[in-house]
């Protein structure tokens, strides 16, 4: 998946199982509130967000034995559907 067939892309039917939704909410929602005071915030979440994708990646290496390529992109769009609700 790239950035260019993003507006094609659908979710499957059901809600999409997040374990991390609670994390993700308690870290990134400070970080967004106070994202005009921080002036090295852009950063500090590309980082984050490299490091999750990085993650990402490795756990699906070892359940399922394949190293997957997984760009940022295909990220921000899990994790939209993620949080949602």
């Amino acid at each position: 998946m790239t950035a260019g067939n993003q507006e094609n892309f659908e979710m499957p039917e059901g809600r999409l199982t997040c374990t991390f939704k609670a994390g993700i909410k308690a870290i990134g929602t400070p970080v967004l509130q106070n994202f005009d005071i921080q002036e090295n915030a852009i950063g500090y979440l590309a980082i984050g967000l490299q490091n999750f994708v990085n993650l990402f990646a490795e756990n699906i290496t070892a359940i399922f034995g394949i190293k997957p390529e997984i760009n940022v992109e295909d990220v921000v769009i899990v994790l939209h559907y993620c949080l949602q609700g």
